[in-house]
């Protein structure tokens, strides 16, 4: 069976062993950036008709992209770093260690007072678009959010440090001034993007209630990444 992360990881450690962008990867094969995000957050996976070409821009097999290896160098791609010593005597990768992929749970809470203006915003328009567009107006929640209709999807780009929680401006770069997580802002190292589903799913108590537990939230861009901000996905049921 494909392990949908895994691929991910690998696509993405190889885009960048090749120093390709996503925007041009996504160029390259004639697909959305969207995709490629996808991908490499292990949401999805390619068509296989993609497969040959995108093997050839990041020279290697077909069954290298499919299959990788079970423990990854971390030399490769800078990713999946092993640590020692901080949570006990043997070597364990961070990913594992996080509070969230032990109980799929985000330990951080949405506000109270955020929770129930949401409610309240829905109750009185009942329609995707001028819900996000009062949030927006509102400032309920992020620096920015807007509905993408062709994706139904709501993006939130996330206020970094401020929004919930800390920031480590000892670590004099992009992920310690901008990223929220303690278990992870002390990192120099670049990581997968599904390292911050757990910064997702934080704004799940937010949509769920309006739009069902079908919806998929997603990390789309993440400072831990490389990418310049962080981006929350909410895939929306129904389309």
């Amino acid at each position: 069976m494909l392990d949908n992360i895994r691929i991910g990881n690998q696509i993405t450690c190889l885009r960048k062993q090749n120093k390709l962008t996503q925007d041009e990867l996504a160029e390259k094969l004639g697909v959305s950036v969207q995709s490629i995000s996808k991908w490499e957050n292990g949401h999805s996976l390619p068509e296989t008709t993609s497969l040959p070409l995108l093997a050839k821009l990041l020279n290697c097999l077909i069954d290298d992209i499919l299959i990788p290896p079970i423990e990854q160098n971390a030399s490769d791609c800078n990713y999946a770093q092993v640590v020692v010593g901080e949570f006990g005597e043997k070597p364990c990768t961070l990913y594992e260690n996080h509070p969230f992929t032990k109980t799929k749970i985000c330990p951080c809470d949405v506000e109270e007072d955020v929770l129930a203006e949401t409610l309240e915003i829905w109750g009185h328009t009942k329609e995707v678009k001028s819900f996000v567009m009062e949030l927006e107006q509102r400032r309920i929640k992020g620096k920015k959010i807007w509905y993408d209709e062709n994706l139904n999807t709501i993006f939130i780009i996330k206020t970094f440090a401020n929004e919930c929680g800390g920031g480590y401006p000892e670590n004099d770069n992009l992920i310690g001034k901008a990223c929220h997580c303690n278990f992870f802002n002390h990192l120099k190292e670049f990581y997968p993007k599904y390292y911050c589903q757990c910064s997702a799913e934080y704004y799940r108590p937010m949509f769920e209630p309006m739009f069902g537990k079908e919806i998929e939230c997603y990390p789309f861009k993440t400072v831990l990444s490389g990418d310049d901000e962080c981006v929350i996905g909410i895939k929306l049921g129904g389309k």
